[in-house]
């Protein structure tokens, strides 16, 4: 089993030389033992800095009409995962019914419309 490192901190120019020198580098894992990190870390640090650098370039604030549409989607995504659990609800139920319809057909009573023992009791009362 691997020995665990102990947790430290790298600077942001740190990160910015590792990513750079990533680019570069013929062999990640070789850079990685290198630098003393994961492999892992290098590609995270990588889409960390190119996504500050996508969203410092576009910098524009999103105007009403955008940002609408964006509350829309995110609405309807919203409703179609609710109606995703609805939709396996009502096969689960409509299955169960079916199960239940076969069940009664085979035993040749109808367990439908045939009260319980205790349904009788109390109406008995």
């Amino acid at each position: 089993m691997r020995k665990m490192k102990k947790w430290r901190r790298h600077t942001a120019e740190f990160k910015l030389q590792a990513v750079q020198r990533m680019k570069t580098s013929p062999n990640i894992t070789d850079l990685a033992k290198e630098l003393g990190i994961e492999r892992k870390l290098l590609y995270t640090w990588r889409n960390e800095i190119e996504g500050r650098a996508r969203k410092a370039e576009i910098g524009t604030p999103l105007s009403p009409e955008d940002r609408r549409v964006t509350q829309l989607e995110k609405e309807l995504a919203k409703t179609r995962v609710a109606l995703a659990r609805e939709v396996v609800k009502n096969d689960f139920f409509r299955s169960a019914l079916r199960n239940l319809e076969v069940s009664t057909q085979n035993s040749g009573s109808s367990a439908l419309t045939k009260p319980s023992t205790r349904t009788r009791n109390r109406k008995a009362r």
